[in-house]
Parts: structure tokens; C-alpha cells; sequence
């Protein structure tokens, strides 16, 4: 495994960055999956973008610090992120006060795809073509759920997906929009006291507006008893299809266009047989 290396948000959108204008933006914070050489965009799913509130204050030193140069390469990398950061947030902090958007819910997840329906409808004044964005939702360590807690995060997300689909209608931006769903693991089919405990192989969904839809892909599990080909015990199940699978489909349909590229935006697929990755005409219609 490579520590060191870029998450798949960043290479997508590192890839394209030649060929496109392109942006990057994280409602969850700093996140391994937008990681690339195209700066990332934070905002947050409460407040949007946070205001530096000591900036007129620091006025004077900040066109100081701005304008010097430095022999040093650390502190010219950071004086320029720094003078990039603040532009960035108060352009941001302005559009976002500007974007209307309706029908979402006060949830973490309902905020986050608000902030990017914002962004998506101001599209125009960010002059963008090719955009990646990451919302985080609450968390699904269910051990001790009795299914409460459960229904109440899945009804979350699907309230969440159905106001932020309705915008994109309302913007006409639904057919040029994808949600990958992800999770880090996924859970026991056996209970663990009330609830599940942690696994690897599980159910995961994409919605767009170009998809070629109600569709399961992959291979299903031929039986599920302990101790089986794919059940390696309490429920454990083997994925059967790997992360690839989707993301060279998306990636070619954002435009990953060539063997060298997709090469560079997924290392590991080379190591499945073709047979159990995903095209953009498997996904998309």
C-alpha cells in the first residue's frame, strides 16, 4: 500500500486539470479522497466558508507578508497558500450567500449536498467544467443498534438525495451530475448483541441523472453460510467486485479518456480481468 498516494477525487480531477477548468471542493473537511495536486476547496456543511475574522486587522502585515519574497521555498509555498486561501474564502463566502436553494432538510448530510447544490448553481461564475465534490453523512458503526438509529440516518440520506435532486432538475444540471456512494467497511449479516459488527464486502448505490439505471451489478454471493466461498464467518462477506469497477466507468464517462490516463487515475485495475470492471456504457446511458 502506498501511504504517500492521492485519493481518487484528486486524480480524477488532476488528470482533466490540463484539458479543463476544473475545481475541487470537500464538505467534510480534509479528506483523503480529494487529495491532488488541484487545491481543494473547504467549506464547511454548517456555517459554508469560515471568514479569517482577523483579516482587516492584519491588513497591513498580510500585503506584507503577500508581497516579499522569500528565499526560503517553505515559506513562499505557505505565503501563497495563505494569500490563495483568503481570496478563495471571501469570493466563496459571497457566493454562497448568493446561491438560493430550497427543500433541504437541517441534517449534516442534507447540509452538505445543499453546499453543493449552491456551488452547482453558481456554476457560472466559478467558470468551471469538471467539478468533484465530497459530502460526509453521519456515522454507521451499528453495534448496538436495535434498527432505530439505522432507519433514522438511511431516511436522512434519502431526504438528503431527494432535495438535492430536485435542485439539479430545477438547474437542468441533473443529467451532469453522479453520486458514488462509499463506506470504509461493511457489516456482519449475524447480530452483534443488538446490532453488527465490522466487515468487508457490502451493498453500495449510484445516482445521476445520465445513468442507465435500476440496475444491480456485480456478482451476488451463491450461498451465504458460514464458512462459505465468500462467507469467511459471522456474516463476513468477500467483495465480489472491486472499487475499480464504478470508478473507471465514472471516470471515463468525466472524461478519463485514454489507457494512460485511467492508468494513472486507477494503478490497481490492471490486477482485475476486464470481465469484472465497469465501462461507461455498462453505467450510463
Amino acid at each position: 500500500q502506498n501511504y504517500g498516494a492521492k485519493g481518487i477525487l484528486g486524480r480524477m480531477i488532476d488528470e482533466l486539470s490540463s484539458t479543463y477548468r476544473v475545481g475541487s471542493y470537500s464538505i467534510a473537511g480534509n479528506v483523503k479522497a480529494s487529495e491532488g495536486e488541484t487545491p481543494v476547496t473547504t467549506i464547511s456543511p454548517k456555517h459554508g466558508m469560515s471568514e479569517f475574522t482577523a483579516k482587516d486587522f492584519l491588513k497591513d502585515q498580510l500585503a506584507v507578508l503577500k508581497s516579499e519574497e522569500s528565499y526560503s521555498a517553505f515559506v513562499q509555498a505557505y505565503t501563497s497558500a495563505l494569500g490563495t486561501s483568503l481570496e478563495t474564502t471571501e469570493e466563496f463566502g459571497k457566493l454562497l450567500e448568493d446561491a438560493e436553494v430550497a427543500g433541504f432538510s437541517d441534517d449534516q448530510f442534507a447540509k452538505g449536498f445543499k453546499r453543493v447544490a449552491q456551488i452547482i448553481s453558481k456554476n457560472k461564475e466559478t467558470d468551471t467544467q469538471r467539478e468533484v465534490f465530497f459530502v460526509e453523512g453521519r456515522k454507521f458503526d451499528t453495534h448496538s443498534d436495535g434498527g432505530v438509529y439505522l432507519e433514522e440516518a438511511l431516511g436522512q440520506i434519502s431526504d438528503a438525495l431527494k432535495a438535492f435532486k430536485a435542485e439539479m432538475l430545477r438547474l437542468n444540471k441533473w443529467q451532469d451530475v453522479v453520486i458514488m456512494e462509499a463506506s470504509d467497511f461493511g457489516r456482519t449479516l449475524t447480530p452483534n448483541s443488538k446490532g453488527t459488527d465490522h466487515a468487508w464486502g457490502g451493498i453500495n448505490f449510484i445516482v445521476g441523472g445520465g445513468l442507465n439505471g435500476k440496475k444491480i451489478l456485480g456478482k451476488y454471493p451463491h450461498s451465504l453460510r458460514d464458512h462459505s466461498v465468500w462467507n469467511v464467518g459471522r456474516g463476513r462477506v468477500l467483495p465480489t467486485t472491486p472499487w475499480e469497477a464504478p470508478w473507471q466507468a465514472i471516470a471515463e464517462w468525466f472524461g478519463v479518456n485514454t489507457p494512460e490516463m485511467m492508468d494513472r487515475v486507477l494503478p490497481n485495475a490492471r490486477y482485475f480481468p476486464a470481465s469484472q470492471l465497469f465501462t461507461k456504457d455498462t453505467l450510463f446511458r
